[in-house]
């Protein structure tokens, strides 16, 4: 079954109370002969109280103003190719389209079943192709394994160059986009229609290791005679992979300036979760995305536990348990040479998602980052 040409957002963006949220942006209707134009704007042009109608009070409209391009200093034009993936100090709009950097062994199997099957969403990853539907000469939302999926591959550059001509983002049929090419799914977005990035972290040295073993048990294009010390020594590893892909630097040796740009690209484009702290990850996702739970308590409570369950257990994880390589030991020190970048990435990401509480954590985040900053142990 498909829906096609539908939108599939039923999306709460906030209330009044949370304008850093983005508030209730679905447009009340204006006083009868008023257009939407001529409604009364607040001065700054966000924030609007409706004349009362029946005796009723008068209700509050967010009138987000236009879009605008964005600009960049000399040093900062690394940045103009992503300017359509809006900053974190973007308000959301409700043409917003999530966009989900899937770093490969980072629980994004885990991100996408919370998405599909719990929240009942629908994504755009390569899904939707199935059964040759990478053909379809339109965009269609198919049901496959109790999840919706967009006949689009976006794991693919090819795939992606067709979902953009395809007008996957304005098509408002996609809840959400799966990709790990970043740089390339820039061109999924326009002015009107913006990416708001997240992504998933995981401790560099253990993500190399499970892709290791990922890779002989489940892929099977590393054979078993491959030591995980001859595969750290340059036989498969990936060198510095999360830095590469942000700062779009694919070949030759990183430099510091590289990592700085990953960093910058961190700091104003994506919201960071992680992998051990998933239940609070996905929290923030969720708001971040404007994404809610059903309405009905039952169903709700469906949602909720179905969240939990994958964020304590995941999915996709490696079916042999294996040991990391311990501190000291040759294989440790060669996983950590080839992902030094990573690392320093890691560290960074980790002071963005505690800067990142004041806005996006839950409510016992928020208290534990005030207890610690009063007692003189957190961050500013």
């Amino acid at each position: 079954e498909c829906l096609c040409g539908q939108g599939s957002r039923d999306r709460d963006y906030g209330d009044a109370g949370e304008p850093t949220y983005g508030g209730d942006r679905a447009s009340l209707p204006a006083p009868d002969g008023a257009s939407a134009a001529s409604a009364p704007t607040a001065a700054d042009g966000a924030v609007a109280e409706l004349p009362p109608e029946d005796g009723l009070p008068g209700e509050f409209e967010y009138r987000l103003p236009p879009p605008v391009e964005k600009e960049y200093d000399d040093e900062h034009q690394y940045l103009v190719p992503l300017r359509y993936f809006s900053d974190m100090s973007d308000p959301s709009r409700p043409t917003d389209v999530p966009y989900f950097f899937h770093v490969p062994r980072a629980g994004g199997s885990t991100v996408k079943e919370v998405v599909g099957k719990c929240l009942g969403l629908v994504q755009a990853s390569d899904v939707g192709v199935r059964d040759g539907h990478g053909e379809d000469p339109v965009l269609q939302v198919r049901d496959i394994k109790e999840s919706r999926y967009v006949n689009v591959d976006t794991t693919t550059v090819p795939g992606i160059q067709r979902a953009a001509a395809l007008g996957l983002s304005s098509s408002g049929l996609a809840d959400l986009v799966v990709s790990s090419y970043y740089h390339e799914s820039a061109g999924l977005y326009d002015l009107d229609h913006q990416g708001r990035a997240f992504i998933i972290f995981r401790d560099p040295v253990q993500r190399a290791t499970s892709m290791y073993w990922y890779r002989i048990e489940e892929v099977g294009d590393l054979d078993r005679s491959v030591s995980i010390e001859d595969y750290a020594q340059g036989n498969g590893i990936e060198n510095n992979w999360m830095c590469r892909f942000i700062a779009n630097r694919m070949t030759g040796e990183l430099t510091k300036d590289d990592l700085e740009e990953a960093k910058e690209i961190l700091r104003t484009k994506f919201l960071v979760g992680f992998v051990d702290d998933l239940d609070e990850s996905l929290h923030r996702i969720m708001k971040y995305a404007g994404w809610k739970y059903k309405d009905d308590s039952t169903e709700r409570m469906k949602q909720e536990d179905c969240v939990k369950d994958l964020a304590a257990h995941g999915t996709n994880a490696n079916p042999t348990e294996y040991e990391l390589p311990k501190r000291g030991s040759q294989a440790h020190a060669l996983i950590s040479w080839q992902t030094q970048f990573d690392s320093k990435l890691y560290s960074y990401a980790k002071e963005l998602f505690e800067k990142q509480t004041k806005e996006w954590g839950t409510k016992e985040r928020k208290k534990e980052l005030k207890k610690r900053k009063k007692k003189g142990g957190g961050k500013t």
